[in-house]
């Protein structure tokens, strides 16, 4: 195998471990918009009686930082505007310098923050947020007849 063969066969196994996290993520936000979202992980170990970690702790003790679902009456789209900013703004694909080197190698949006016309120079970190925001809108919007609660009620 050359090494132009090695590559190709990482940058495929990258893009599956970022498109299935981008999907999972989509999957927990349409959840959401319904009502039916379990909570994290981390917040069932509590409950549970294991402790948690000083980072645990302080991720749960921040609202903010916490998977929501839609309240009664809210539009859905703006709610999953919301949930998508909050959920990459703290993701380890952005918060880590090599996950979101490797997310902006692999992502269809990669260039979002020029597209956006953010301007400066922005960090990896920071356009891999935007990148996979502009990702999970992306899928999000394909798969608009799962959230558009105008279409599900039908």
């Amino acid at each position: 195998m050359s090494n132009n063969d090695d590559f190709q066969q990482g940058v495929h196994l990258l893009t599956k471990w970022y498109s299935d996290e981008i999907n999972s993520l989509c999957d927990s936000a349409i959840e959401a918009c319904h009502g039916k979202l379990l909570p994290p992980f981390d917040e069932v170990m509590l409950n549970a009686g294991i402790p948690a970690t000083h980072w645990e702790s302080a991720r749960l003790s921040n609202p903010e930082r916490r998977y929501r679902e839609r309240d009664e009456g809210t539009d859905p789209r703006e709610f999953l505007t919301d949930w998508v900013d909050q959920t990459t703004n703290g993701h380890e694909f952005v918060i880590y310098t090599f996950k979101a080197q490797a997310a902006l190698l692999v992502s269809g949006n990669s260039g979002a923050w020029d597209d956006e016309g953010m301007g400066g120079t922005p960090s990896d970190e920071a356009r891999a947020c935007v990148a996979m925001c502009a990702d999970m809108w992306e899928q999000l919007v394909r798969r608009s007849s799962e959230w558009d609660l105008e279409t599900v009620d039908e």
